[in-house]
């Protein structure tokens, strides 16, 4: 499913995996307690050549289908930007990654920490090392906001499993 949405423009595939998402233990919570739901951003070369960012597409499908009135917190995808079109976080080990994202992210000029709320809730795709969640929650901690929870559909297997 993510390949298909990530890689080849499938885009329904977003709401098959929201759907299996809503059933996961703690997902209906992390929605209901969060401040704002930001997606992890695209570069902006990645952008303009897959057309769409799949984390928000998840973001929205998961607020869309979310039962009526929990979700009260609003989708910004324009709050985080990711300032560097770093290659491919794929096939590299975590030391890797974390030196690809070092000052990868940045918050949208002008936001201020109360745009943040007390609980962000990151939305993304895949975790494989946690590398560019640790980054972006980070990056909000340091800007203000008390606590940070994430939401991904899928989790790479640790190395050696």
């Amino acid at each position: 499913m993510v390949l298909r949405l990530k890689f080849h423009q499938q885009l329904a595939w977003a709401n098959r995996m929201a759907q299996l998402l809503l059933r996961t233990p703690g997902v209906l919570a992390s929605l209901q307690q969060a401040s704002v739901i930001l997606p992890v951003p695209l570069s902006a070369g990645r952008m303009r050549e897959r057309g769409y960012n799949q984390a928000l597409l998840l973001a929205q499908a998961l607020c869309r289908q979310a039962p009526p009135g929990l979700v009260r917190a609003p989708v910004q995808s324009r709050y985080l930007q990711r300032l560097l079109d770093t290659p491919a976080q794929a096939g590299l080990d975590r030391a890797a990654r974390l030196r690809n994202l070092r000052h990868a992210f940045a918050l949208r000029p002008g936001l201020q920490a109360q745009d943040l709320g007390a609980c962000p809730l990151l939305v993304d795709d895949v975790m494989t090392t946690g590398a560019t969640l640790g980054a972006v929650a980070q990056l909000l901690q340091t800007r203000g906001a008390p606590a940070v929870r994430a939401l991904v559909f899928a989790r790479t297997p640790a190395p050696g499993q």
